[in-house]
């Protein structure tokens, strides 16, 4: 990489937006971003299972499996875009619950915006379709998994 593009390498590295990937103190916040997305992936499964009822036999599993990971797709870019999993060790809970509060409406605003016009558009109609009930119960179990993951780690700090 280094013969094609000698100063790519150290442009990454030095890039603020994806500094969280590559910084020397990142392992924190990598892992906090990992376990972010696997909270938000279980939380929008339970939602979809809480809403038909736990009856698995009520809906189409592989069809949830592509929304959730388009859902997941769409909460981490925002979570990127605030930093929700950044600054945990030395910020306030406040301002983390705050970045939490701010990447997940955002995420369900666009969810839902997605969800209404998708049908009007035909963005592939079958894989958008996502009950407007379900975003709703994803968005407050994945306000309450969040909130709690970084309640446990302002703990261990």
């Amino acid at each position: 990489m280094n013969a094609i593009n000698p100063g790519l390498l150290d442009y990454l590295r030095s890039d603020t937006r994806i500094h969280f990937l590559s910084g020397k103190r990142s392992l924190f916040r990598r892992n906090l971003f990992l376990i972010d997305a696997l909270a938000i992936f279980t939380a929008f499964l339970l939602a979809y299972a809480l809403r038909f009822g736990f009856n698995l036999s009520a809906f189409d599993f592989g069809v949830s499996l592509f929304q959730s990971l388009f859902v997941l797709l769409i909460y981490l870019g925002f979570e990127a875009m605030f930093k929700a999993f950044a600054g945990l060790p030395k910020s306030t809970v406040f301002q983390n619950i705050l970045g939490v509060l701010l990447s997940a409406t955002m995420s369900l605003t666009v969810l839902w915006l997605i969800v209404i016009l998708g049908p009007e558009h035909d963005w592939f109609q079958k894989w958008i379709q996502i009950p407007k009930s379900v975003l709703f119960i994803h968005y407050l179990f994945s306000i309450v998994l969040l909130i709690l993951i970084r309640l446990c780690c302002k703990t261990r700090t």
